[in-house]
Parts: C-alpha cells; structure tokens; sequence
C-alpha cells in the first residue's frame, strides 16, 4: 500500500514499510535542478572569461560585456537544451521548440541591455573594478532574464 503526501507528482511516497521514498516526478525535479545550476556555472564561466579578456584590448568595459554575455547565453541553451531538458525537447520535437527558442532568447535579449547599461554605468561611467561591475550585472541580468522568462515564456494560463 502506498500514501502519498502533498501533490502526488512530486511528492516523497510512504510504502507499506514505512519507509519514504521520493517519487520518479521529484528525483526527475532535483536532476534537474542540479544539471541547471552546472549548466548556468558553466555559462558564467564562459561569459566572464571572454569579459576578462576583452577587458585587456578593449577601451570600456562596457564593449566587452555583450560578447561575454551572448557567448554565455549561448553555452547556457545549447547545455540547458542537451543535458537537462533533453527529454521534454525529444518528446515535443525540434519543430515544436522553435517559438519557445525565440522567446528564450528574446529574454536573453533582456539579460544582455540590463549587463550592458550596469556595465556601463558601473564601471565605464563611476569608475567600479570591472569585475564588480560584472558581478552585480551578472546578478541584475538573472532577476530580469528569469521575469522576463517568467512572464512571457513559460507563463500560467490564465484561470478562466
């Protein structure tokens, strides 16, 4: 005999042992999360290398972190859309992920004026160490890029 508690789908399941185990939907949930926070580590990496380097033959900061930026975006959909949503891409196919594709990286869009003008401002106009800068655009840019996703790629419907 099996109880569940809370939400069935993602739920820890009481067997007739007494033993709790969590449920397939919950272990599926945590691979997912722990493979986006690799995913997102790695994408930093990427950007903040570039940025660096920039840095070094670059005027302004400011000029560097776009490229930065849309490297690491880049690194982040092509590992997100590989490794840790690979299963939802391959059961609603290629074709069904090309609007969603255009929204991500239309919000990705969002990220990269929110890292540029930070930058900008930060570093370029106030004179912050341009890794600061980077730092505080890199936190900025994720509230904004996750709103963005939030509101207009992967909304609720609306209740009826």
């Amino acid at each position: 005999m099996t109880t569940e508690a809370a939400h069935p789908d993602v739920t820890m399941t009481k067997s007739g042992a007494g033993q709790w185990r969590p449920s397939p939907a919950l272990v599926e949930m945590v691979r997912q999360f722990l493979g986006y926070v690799a995913v997102s580590g790695a994408a930093l990496a990427v950007d903040v290398s570039i940025y660096a380097s920039l840095l070094r033959v670059l005027p302004y900061a400011s000029f560097a972190a776009p490229f930065g930026y849309v490297f690491g975006v880049l690194t982040h959909y092509i590992l997100s859309s590989r490794i840790v949503f690979r299963k939802q891409i391959n059961a609603r196919g290629l074709s069904a992920e090309v609007p969603v594709i255009g929204k991500f990286f239309a919000a990705g869009f969002t990220g990269l004026l929110v890292t540029t003008l930070t930058i900008a401002l930060l570093a370029d106009v106030m004179g912050v160490n341009p890794l600061i800068a980077k730092a505080i655009a890199a936190g900025m840019s994720f509230v904004a890029v996750f709103t963005s996703l939030r509101l207009f790629v992967f909304r609720s419907p609306a209740p009826r």
